[in-house]
């Protein structure tokens, strides 16, 4: 058996799946050094957009996730820390769609 070189990465292998699946994850670097990066990259990205305005819906939308309880559960198993509600209401509203 390998040793796991981040524990943090390793707890969450019942989200490789997933990530492969619906947010792009490269599933043939899994089992390889390379898969970090591949993980840090998914993972920045969901950050990224998240943090430049997108909301949980959109994300959910966008990559065809049934409900947005699974991108708030992702986003927690992933430590993406998500907006307060006075954030997320602002977020919206500077959105241009109330």
């Amino acid at each position: 058996e390998e040793e796991c070189c981040r524990l943090s990465v390793c707890k969450n292998y019942n989200m490789t799946y997933t990530l492969v699946k619906n947010y792009g994850l490269n599933e043939q670097l899994i089992g390889t050094m390379n898969f970090y990066d591949e993980y840090d990259r998914v993972v920045n990205k969901l950050r990224q957009e998240y943090n430049e305005g997108l909301s949980i819906n959109y994300i959910k939308i966008k990559y065809g996730i049934k409900t947005n309880e699974t991108v708030r559960c992702l986003f927690k198993s992933l430590g993406i820390h998500r907006r307060s509600h006075k954030n997320a209401r602002n977020n919206y509203l500077n959105r241009g769609r109330s």
